[in-house]
């Protein structure tokens, strides 16, 4: 930063140039704040110290919401959703499964370099309501499947994708505690599929099927 400020007063960088050091340095900033933002989460969520503020939601906002997040986040990739017309009323801490959706489409898009569509589609299958995010990339050899959902551990050229490999590692404890779970789906060379599923909200759950403050001491 400080030889990048030296060599503009200098006069030494055209406009060009001094806009593509910004970027540079704008991408490494980013990256060590999220490194930093996961390890404290992760932290946080090991020690069992985050409370969920649990309301009953419809599962579709929170997937529109993140596509809305994320539709201009790369020039090279298409989200394309497929949602169903009725409602998936599940009870979760809506910011932690948006947390979790985020990540998810966030890995589709880092782990599909050269570009393409990343399908986020939804659905019921007996008591759960899922959601899928599927890329066309670089895909998961089926023996790092169990070992991606462990903390620090991550697949691909680690050089090339920013991060430090707790993302899939919270979001496991997440789903966790709303008696949910994360599934993936892989090949190398083909993509990946990850789904979540969180219980659909029963009738005799009350009105509003709230479970205020839960915490992540209560998971299974």
């Amino acid at each position: 930063m400080a030889l990048t400020e030296r060599r503009r007063s200098q006069g030494t960088l055209s406009p060009e140039q001094l806009d593509q050091q910004q970027r540079r340095i704008a991408t490494q900033v980013n990256r060590l704040n999220r490194m930093v933002s996961d390890l404290v989460d992760m932290t946080r969520i090991e020690l069992g110290r985050v409370e969920l503020d649990t309301q009953t939601n419809d599962l579709r906002d929170l997937v529109i919401e993140a596509d809305e997040l994320f539709e201009d986040a790369s020039p090279i990739h298409q989200l394309v959703m497929d949602l169903p017309p009725e409602p998936l009323m599940v009870c979760c801490d809506a910011t932690r499964i948006g947390q979790v959706l985020n990540n998810l489409i966030s890995n589709a898009i880092k782990y599909s370099p050269q570009g393409g569509v990343v399908e986020l589609r939804a659905g019921t299958e007996g008591r759960w309501a899922w959601v899928e995010v599927e890329d066309h990339g670089l895909g998961i050899a089926p023996k790092d499947h169990l070992r991606i959902f462990e903390p620090f551990q991550r697949v691909g050229r680690k050089e090339e994708i920013p991060g430090v490999g707790l993302g899939l590692s919270a979001a496991r404890r997440l789903m966790e505690a709303h008696e949910g779970r994360i599934e993936v789906e892989s090949a190398l060379g083909k993509g990946s599929t990850f789904k979540i599923r969180l219980p659909l909200r029963q009738k005799d759950e009350g009105p509003k099927g709230e479970r205020p403050g839960a915490s992540m001491d209560q998971r299974p």
